[in-house]
């Protein structure tokens, strides 16, 4: 999730809670501040990312990079910049505890071999973002114990646009930048364990009802069916 812009100079804005845009000033003679009448695009908070909405293309809009026409989805950790107006999108900081998971795959989001996909449980990058053996590695991300972990090395990397002073824990969501390369990590959780049910005692056994042909239910059938021929007999022979 997005939380904050920050300038070039170092300010920070806040983003809008959702459903509500920030609006952007920015052009080769421009204001470098967000804000005004005259604003070139907005962005707007949609999480777990944002959207940036480019009024006027003749602007020059760039996220990591990549001319934008019109419309363009955030991550945080991204470089948006809009004629003389550069910032960069920040999510969390690093996480010290994160949930549980069975495995992960980087996703190259920007530059050359954007989209390609690397999959656990370890990738090595050189000082330039690039994979390398682990021999080679400036930074590597690890899996083990369920957990998903970055350690820099001797390379400057940020995670959703923190600087990385040390091991941290990755998310699904999470953009990893080394040099101008840059990674979202996705994972596969573990699976929720089922809920457990609990066996109902059997129920007692009913009763077998009488059969319908008993002895004495017999008998006294017998004794109407004489009765009745009787009577038959006397009404004949009267």
């Amino acid at each position: 999730m997005i939380e904050q812009l920050r300038l070039a100079d170092g300010t920070r804005l806040p983003l809008p809670a959702p459903g509500q845009r920030l609006a952007l000033a920015g052009g080769p003679e421009g204001s470098t501040a967000p804000g005004g009448a005259s604003a070139v695009a907005e962005v707007e908070s949609d999480p777990p990312g944002a959207w940036l909405f480019v009024h006027d293309p003749s602007v020059g809009a760039v996220v990591n990079g990549r001319p934008v026409q019109s419309l363009a989805w955030l991550h945080a950790g991204d470089r948006v910049c809009l004629g003389n107006l550069a910032f960069d999108l920040l999510g969390r900081p690093p996480a010290t505890e994160v949930p549980p998971v069975r495995s992960f795959v980087l996703r190259r989001r920007g530059g050359s071999g954007a989209g390609s996909v690397l999959e656990g449980p370890l990738q090595s990058f050189d000082p330039e973002g690039q994979p390398v053996s682990a021999a080679a590695a400036a930074l590597s991300v690890s899996f083990s114990g369920g957990c998903v972990a970055v350690q820099p090395g001797a390379v400057q990397a940020w995670l959703n646009g923190h600087p990385l002073a040390g091991q941290a824990a990755l998310a699904p969501g999470d953009q990893l930048q080394v040099a101008r390369a840059r990674y979202l990590v996705e994972v596969l959780p573990e699976p929720v364990p089922e809920p457990v049910t609990r066996r109902l005692p059997a129920a007692e056994a009913m009763p077998e009802p009488a059969p319908a042909g008993s002895a004495s239910g017999l008998g006294w059938l017998v004794l109407l069916a004489a009765l009745l021929a009787a009577v038959i007999a006397a009404l004949i022979y009267i």
